[in-house]
C-alpha cells in the first residue's frame, strides 16, 4: 500500500514539474502502457471526478494520448483528454460513489476495473482555529480510518502554494494531529484553510503488463482557520 502511496504522489510531482510532453498510445507495445484511474468526490464542488490517465512503461513514463483506435470510459461516459494536464476526465454531478472504468487499448484488447465505494469525512463544525506554539488534534467526522485507506488534513496559507499535510494515524484512527510546527509557518492572524480528505490507492484487478493504480477517495469541505497567540 505504502509503495502505491509514494507512487502516486511521485507521479503527480512529475505532472506539476514537467512539461506535458506526449505521445501516441497507438505508437508504443501495448502490452507496456501503465494506466491509473481516479474516482474522487469533492464536496466543494459537489463534482465527482472520474480520472485515467495512461503513460508508458511506469508511473513516471512518457504521457501517452489514446490512438483514434483506443478508448477509455467510465461506466457508459466516455473520457474527454484534458490537454496540459495529460490525463482523461469526466465530471459527473453529485457523489458517485462507485464505478467502473473500462480502457480499450488500440489492438482491441479491453481492461474493465470496477471501484469500491468510500466514506465520507469531513472537518468538525467547531473547528475554527488553531493556537501557536501548540499542536491540535483534530477529530473528523464520519467512520474510523480502514486498513489501505488514507486520511490527510492540508493546512493551507490563503493566496500561496504553501502546503502543510498532517495523516491519520492508521486503522482504527478517528483524528489527525497537526503539529506545532506547521501552525508556527503561520503568524499570529494569519487567515489559513484546511480541509480533510480519504482515499485509497491498489493496484487494478485488469490492466497491461507494466501494471497501474486506482484511486478512489472523498475530499470534505473547506473550513477557514484563524491562527491565534
Amino acid at each position: 500500500m505504502k509503495y502505491f502511496i509514494k507512487l502516486f504522489f511521485a507521479a503527480s510531482l512529475f505532472l506539476i514539474l514537467a512539461s506535458c510532453q506526449t505521445e501516441n498510445s497507438g505508437s508504443v507495445d501495448q502490452k507496456r502502457i501503465y494506466t491509473s484511474y481516479e474516482l474522487t468526490y469533492d464536496a466543494n464542488t459537489d463534482i465527482t471526478y472520474a480520472r485515467a490517465q495512461f503513460r508508458f512503461g511506469n508511473a513516471l513514463g512518457t504521457i501517452l494520448k489514446l490512438s483514434s483506435n483506443s478508448s477509455v470510459k467510465f461506466n457508459t461516459n466516455s473520457l474527454n483528454y484534458v490537454e496540459g494536464l495529460g490525463y482523461y476526465e469526466k465530471q459527473l454531478g453529485g457523489q458517485v460513489s462507485t464505478g467502473t472504468f473500462m480502457f480499450t487499448d488500440s489492438l482491441g484488447k479491453s481492461y474493465t476495473n470496477a471501484l469500491d465505494t468510500i466514506t465520507p469525512i469531513q472537518l468538525p463544525a467547531s473547528l475554527t482555529q488553531f493556537k501557536r506554539n501548540n499542536s491540535s488534534t483534530v477529530s473528523w467526522v464520519g467512520t474510523a480510518q480502514k486498513a489501505k485507506e488514507t486520511v490527510i488534513t492540508t493546512l493551507h496559507k490563503t493566496n500561496t502554494t504553501n502546503f502543510y499535510l498532517s495523516y491519520g494515524s492508521g486503522v482504527g484512527a478517528t483524528e489527525v494531529l497537526v503539529p506545532q510546527n506547521h501552525i508556527n509557518n503561520f503568524p499570529s492572524g494569519t487567515a489559513a484553510e484546511t480541509f480533510i480528505e480519504r482515499f485509497v490507492i491498489d493496484s487494478l484487478a485488469q490492466r497491461p503488463d507494466v501494471g497501474g493504480f486506482s484511486k478512489i477517495g472523498f475530499k470534505g469541505l473547506k473550513k477557514a482557520i484563524s491562527i491565534i497567540d
